[in-house]
Formats: structure tokens, C-alpha cells, sequence
């Protein structure tokens, strides 16, 4: 299944992979006893066009549960969103540019930045609302052609700076939030 993306939940119970060759995401439960697997088929109508589930990032509830998995789909353009309490529940999408990756959560856990590796942004989701707010470009120039490739993402501890590994231009795009 090729696993290319995990998260560990709050209390270190519960694992979430993401399985790109098998367009799904793992859940594997209870990992220091029984270990429970419950796979999430994260395709859409075409069961022929592949996903390709890619990074994961884990919203807490306020009780130390998890909230909410965030998958990024390379090769949909999206955000799979899934209620891991209810892993048979429909999936929320929320759209984005080419080539989701890599993600980050703000402290509050109210922002997730997303890099959109085959767009050269990044887009900035609002977690309450599931939706996109802003997409940062993080290309050398503002009119340079795409190409840049910006594979991972870091934010700065007082949250004021966010840094974007572009592999492609062997750079480090410094964005000031």
C-alpha cells in the first residue's frame, strides 16, 4: 500500500496511515494491545483513478480524542476529511491546488497550511469552517513560472514566520504571517 504519511493521535492510542498506492487511509487502533485495522477507501466515484493519499495531520477534540484526520490527496486536489469515530461517514473534500503534501497546524490548531507541490502555494485552511482561506505563493519571484516544487512546510514557534522547503529551485521561501 505504500505508506507515505502518519499521525499519531493525542494519546498515542490510535495510528493513521496514509496508504498511497491504496488510496485509502489506516487506522490502526488500541497499539499497545489488540490493534484493531479499519481501512478508509478514500476514492471517489471512479474507483479507476487513483488518489494517491499523501501526508496526515490530526485534529485534537477538546477532551484529548481526535477530532478530525486530514489526508492530503496528490492526485485529487484535495483534502479528505475524516470523522475517525465514524470512519463509514461520508467524506468531506476540501478542494486545493495541484499536488497537496505536506501540512502543519498552527498551536491552536485553528490554521493548517497545506503545500500545494505542483502549484508552488500554499493554501491556508480554517479547521472550524473546513475551507480554504488564502493560498500563499511561494515561488523565487511573483511572476516566475511554476516549477519550484515545495515539498515540506515549518512554522516558526511565535507563529509569525512559515518556511517552504522548494526542491526544485534548492530554496527556502520565508513567508512573514
Amino acid at each position: 500500500v505504500f505508506p507515505t504519511g502518519l499521525a499519531l493521535s493525542l494519546d498515542g492510542e490510535t495510528l493513521f496511515v496514509a496508504n498511497n498506492l491504496g488510496d485509502s487511509l489506516g487506522i490502526i487502533r488500541n497499539l499497545r494491545s489488540t490493534r484493531e485495522l479499519v481501512r478508509v477507501d478514500l476514492r471517489r466515484d471512479n474507483p479507476l483513478q487513483p488518489i494517491y493519499p499523501y501526508g496526515v495531520a490530526v485534529l485534537p477534540a477538546s477532551d484529548g480524542k481526535t477530532a478530525k484526520v486530514y489526508v492530503s490527496c496528490w492526485n485529487d486536489a484535495a483534502l479528505a476529511v475524516i470523522d475517525p469515530n465514524n470512519p463509514s461517514k461520508p467524506i468531506n473534500r476540501i478542494p486545493m491546488d495541484r499536488h497537496p503534501t505536506a501540512m502543519v497546524f498552527n498551536a491552536a490548531k485553528s490554521r493548517l497550511y497545506v503545500v500545494n507541490s505542483n502549484a508552488d502555494n500554499v493554501s491556508v485552511i480554517d479547521t472550524a469552517a473546513d475551507k480554504e482561506l488564502e493560498r500563499i505563493n511561494v515561488r523565487l519571484a511573483e511572476k516566475a513560472r511554476i516549477g519550484s516544487s515545495p515539498e515540506s512546510l515549518a512554522l516558526s514557534a511565535d507563529e509569525k514566520t512559515l518556511f517552504i522547503a522548494n526542491a526544485h529551485s534548492n530554496a527556502i521561501a520565508v513567508i512573514a504571517l
